[in-house]
């Protein structure tokens, strides 16, 4: 899933509700956490190479119990939303294709 052409093509123009649903069908628990980490771990070197004075999201490194799927989705889509509101995702998805 990663640099997922899903995500990157139906972002903004598809109901992240839709995109959420979409991912959680597809895709197994293994292969979202492993995006998730990756996507956090891209995150970590943008923020230390922006050098930007905006306060990221916490998003915590592993779930666990119940609802471990749906928490590893909506932590990623938190991550790729907040990206978008601060005009850093076309910048995140150059430096990481």
């Amino acid at each position: 899933m990663r640099r997922s052409l899903l995500l990157q093509n139906k972002f903004g123009n598809t109901a992240v509700k839709q995109l959420k649903t979409a991912v959680l069908d597809f895709y197994n628990i293994e292969v979202i956490a492993d995006a998730k980490q990756q996507l956090v771990d891209d995150v970590e070197v943008l923020k230390s190479a922006a050098e930007l004075s905006l306060k990221f999201p916490h998003i915590a490194r592993r779930r666990a119990g119940d609802n471990r799927l749906v928490g590893e989705v909506d932590d990623i889509f938190t991550l790729i939303t907040f990206l978008d509101e601060n005009k850093l995702l076309n910048i995140f998805i150059h430096h990481n294709w």
